[in-house]
């Protein structure tokens, strides 16, 4: 049995759409939300992108918001591109290094 992990849900209300963020993202989720931001219709021209439920922000999550930003702007050059949720998340931090024995 395959199991899939959701990595996005998408809401979309007329001109505008929301794209939630669920389970960790991290530079692995690029592909699965860049086709979450193709599954938009074309009427839609603000994006959100909702961060709200993503349980960790991982390595390149950031560059990954980036990404998603350029190409919701390159295929909808008079449309706005809004950041959700960010300031609820835990991002990911490298463990500390051992203290050194004293």
């Amino acid at each position: 049995m395959v199991q899939q992990r959701r990595t996005f849900q998408l809401e979309v209300a007329g001109q505008f759409a929301t794209l939630y963020v669920v389970g960790p993202m991290a530079r692995s989720s690029r592909l699965v939300l860049l086709s979450g931001c193709n599954a938009v219709p074309e009427s839609a021209r603000v994006l959100t992108v909702s961060v709200e439920n993503a349980t960790h922000l991982g390595d390149g999550a950031m560059a990954v918001l980036r990404e998603l930003r350029r190409h919701w702007m390159a295929t909808r050059p008079d449309g706005a591109f809004r950041l959700g949720g960010i300031f609820s998340i835990p991002f990911h931090e490298p463990d500390p290094a051992p203290a050194a024995a004293a």
